[in-house]
């Protein structure tokens, strides 16, 4: 169910302008540095700007940085691995100089930078910063910059990404899609035609229990209606089958308590807090606007945390009863008041006695008829 998901992903709204920024940037002459967390396939990402550039007759070319020899300096990796042919043996091996070279293509994509060393990361951190510069130089000389464009799972990447600057933007897949998003989603994603009560219990459980994580909405979609001790054990299932070992989560930054200290910053909005980035690169921690910093559903169940659990699952069905349940409230006044609701206004229903008029509906068992 999870490629079914992913299917109709980048037709929702956030996801489409996440693509787009991208383009933007590339079409303006930056290069790219593109993070993505474990559940979202970066060749996904990386097919949906290549079509699009392609048509824009761009000459594109891709390196893989896990088939170079390790502590080679990025600018003699490239342009090896490119075949550039330097003017002459003693020109310098420098960002501006493979810059300025007929044989550097329009944009490269570098893939696998989070298979390197740690020390080798730093040194192509290093030099995305020094390409910066030298797209500068381009630009001052009245030349389209050559562009380098890394779209890579930041699981595995050690030092701190460069900070965005005029010609090098870092972009973090965070925060997507939202919970309303994820709703809309599953509605996409379930291509029936006509709307099902297991589909909108689907609709309201799993965003909430799945927060933005596809992987494990897909694991989840046939499971969601089980009685919630087999849910929890499934929950326990995939934490396990993703790695999500106590120790390793309290390794990587998790804490008992929680993000109290940290969930109201405003830098949360546009890349995971630094301290926690590692949690967001392994799918334990995801942000939305609707709920904020939410640990993963699966890592939650795995370390025995159930109140939390049970809390998204009351969640959702909140969400689903909420509207029946007003519902109902009306239907018990107007038949105990005997006044219709479309004939008064919202201020006469704000004084109506809500809670005691339930009670006497329950003694005196009245039955209410819907409409």
């Amino acid at each position: 169910m999870t490629g079914q998901l992913l299917k109709y992903l980048f037709e929702l709204p956030q996801s489409k302008k996440f693509v787009e920024r991208l383009l933007k940037d590339v079409n303006e002459g930056r290069s790219l540095l593109v993070l993505l967390p474990n559940c979202i396939d970066s060749s996904l990402i990386w097919s949906l700007v290549s079509g699009s550039l392609e048509r824009q007759d761009l000459h594109l070319r891709t390196i893989h940085l896990s088939d170079m020899p390790s502590g080679r300096p990025p600018v003699s990796a490239i342009a090896d691995a490119l075949n550039i042919s330097w003017p002459s043996n003693d020109i310098p091996r420098t960002p501006v100089n493979l810059m300025n070279s007929d044989d550097m293509p329009d944009l490269v994509l570098v893939k696998d930078l989070c298979m390197i060393s740690e020390a080798d990361q730093q040194e192509w951190l290093d030099f995305l910063c020094d390409w910066d510069e030298a797209s500068q130089s381009a630009i001052d000389q009245g030349r389209h910059p050559r562009q380098l464009v890394i779209i890579d799972s930041a699981s595995d990447l050690i030092p701190e990404p460069p900070m965005n600057s005029t010609n090098l933007y870092v972009h973090w897949w965070w925060g997507l899609p939202s919970i309303l998003e994820m709703r809309l989603l599953c509605r996409l994603a379930s291509n029936e035609d006509v709307v099902t009560p297991e589909a909108i219990w689907r609709e309201h459980m799993l965003p909430n229990l799945a927060g933005n994580d596809i992987s494990l909405m897909g694991f989840l979609w046939d499971r969601v209606q089980l009685p919630q001790e087999e849910l929890i054990s499934d929950l326990c299932s995939f934490s396990d089958e993703q790695g999500w070992e106590i120790e390793a989560l309290r390794s990587w930054g998790w804490q008992d308590s929680g993000f109290g200290d940290i969930k109201h910053l405003q830098n949360i909005v546009d890349a995971p807090p630094r301290q926690l980035r590692k949690l967001w690169a392994e799918g334990i921690l995801s942000y939305s606007l609707e709920y904020g910093l939410e640990t993963n559903v699966a890592a939650l169940a795995s370390m025995g945390n159930q109140e939390i659990v049970r809390h998204r699952i009351w969640r959702g069905q909140v969400e689903l009863l909420s509207p029946i349940l007003d519902r109902l409230r009306i239907e018990a006044c107007e038949v105990l008041t005997g006044t219709k609701h479309r004939h008064i206004g919202r201020s006469a229903q704000n004084r109506w006695p809500t809670a005691r008029l339930i009670v006497c509906l329950i003694k005196n068992g009245v039955t209410l008829s819907t409409c």
